[in-house]
């Protein structure tokens, strides 16, 4: 009984945080959004990944990193097929997008207000690897691993000030509102590992 009422008496943001810092939270915190009957303890904003240039998951448009998508015969976000730096002549003058252009940022506070007492996690996708075949093309990136490390560390480096960037923008803007992030970055194919 004390139990129920420890679950009852902790809302979802401490629940979260017990689990993460392994402070033995009451119940498993649920990260889902599908089901009426089971807890949701997280707010999962995603809109900081639109892009001005047009892409969304739903909409096979460009990206903000001058890379071109197109979609394929399953529903999904596309694919990329235009990549910018497929060419390595074109890396001296590529620059990444303005990791705090507003854009990025003004869906996100109406997001938060509707949180509630929920964790808040703001995702950011395509992250270092995922971002480096897309600019880059996935073959040419997995030689390139090999071919040209120094090229290749030089475009991380781009990737990875950029993301940092644009975190210390939305912590500067959100603050605490802002719990925590969750990144993706893919290194499989449909059958295992790629690395």
């Amino acid at each position: 009984y004390g139990f129920l009422l420890e679950t009852n008496r902790m809302d979802s943001r401490e629940i979260v945080r017990r689990a993460i810092e392994m402070r033995h939270p009451p119940r498993l915190p649920f990260w889902q959004h599908e089901v009426d009957w089971a807890p949701d303890d997280v707010c999962d904003v995603w809109e900081m990944d639109r892009a001005e240039a047009g892409w969304f998951f739903d909409n096979a448009a460009p990206d903000d990193w001058q890379c071109r998508w197109a979609r394929t015969d399953v529903k999904n976000m596309g694919q990329v097929i235009g990549h910018p730096l497929a060419d390595w002549s074109a890396l001296e003058s590529f620059r990444p997008p303005n990791a705090r252009n507003p854009f990025y940022f003004e869906r996100i506070e109406p997001l938060l207000n509707e949180a509630g007492d929920r964790y808040v996690a703001v995702t950011s996708h395509f992250n270092l690897v995922e971002r480096l075949h897309m600019l880059r093309g996935f073959a040419a990136m997995m030689e390139d691993l090999y071919l040209q490390p120094e090229r290749i560390e030089r475009v991380l480096d781009m990737i990875l000030e950029s993301k940092l960037e644009t975190f210390d923008e939305l912590a500067r803007r959100f603050g605490d509102s802002v719990d925590g992030l969750f990144l993706t970055d893919d290194w499989g194919t449909q059958q295992g590992t790629f690395i």
